[in-house]
């Protein structure tokens, strides 16, 4: 959420996308992790227990055969509208598969389809070695409703981890590999 006190101190324009601005300093000087350190140091913890949690739990996803079979019934992999695909992560949200915080980085937003919050714990730079003949990104837009092909995508990418010095998977990357898990749950 921008607070009027974020506004203060930075001019927004607009980033060429319709409806999804950009913000830039006012005083021409400083990142945005400079001026709100509180938030970056949050996003970091936020992030080191979700990969704590993976270490402790994994990333299998249990689902009963009903559970299968009622997704199923109401969602086809192949063919999701954005409203669609909104349920469908709700209703995951509801079984305990995903956080209800952790849906913004499977491209669910309350803000606008594509729109990424700004979280500092996110790396700025990610690979893949999964061909990319269909174009996907990170937007919903870009899967053309064929949600099993983009989050099987989705979930190959990797990033640097400082600390070990290896490419690893990350958040948004664990979260659309449970997404592609439940989706081929449901073929």
């Amino acid at each position: 959420m921008i607070t009027s006190s974020i506004l203060d101190r930075f001019l927004v324009r607009p980033s060429g996308v319709p409806q999804m601005p950009y913000l830039v300093p006012k005083n021409g000087g400083g990142s945005l992790e400079n001026i709100l350190p509180e938030k970056a140091a949050k996003d970091r913890e936020k992030l080191r227990a979700f990969m704590e949690n993976v270490k402790e739990n994994g990333t299998a996803v249990r689902l009963t055969k009903e559970q299968t079979s009622q997704l199923s019934a109401r969602f086809d992999p192949n063919d999701m509208t954005y409203e669609d695909y909104h349920a469908f992560v709700d209703q995951l949200c509801d079984w305990g598969v995903l956080r209800r915080e952790d849906v913004q980085y499977v491209s669910v937003s309350p803000l606008a389809e594509g729109l990424i919050p700004l979280d500092f714990a996110e790396p700025a730079a990610v690979i893949t070695q999964a061909s990319n003949d269909r174009h996907f990104d990170r937007s919903f837009s870009s899967s053309g409703g064929n949600v099993l092909d983009w989050t099987r995508y989705m979930a190959t990418f990797e990033s640097l981890n400082p600390d070990t010095g290896s490419f690893e998977r990350g958040r948004s990357a664990i979260l659309f590999g449970k997404l592609r898990d439940v989706l081929e749950m449901m073929r």
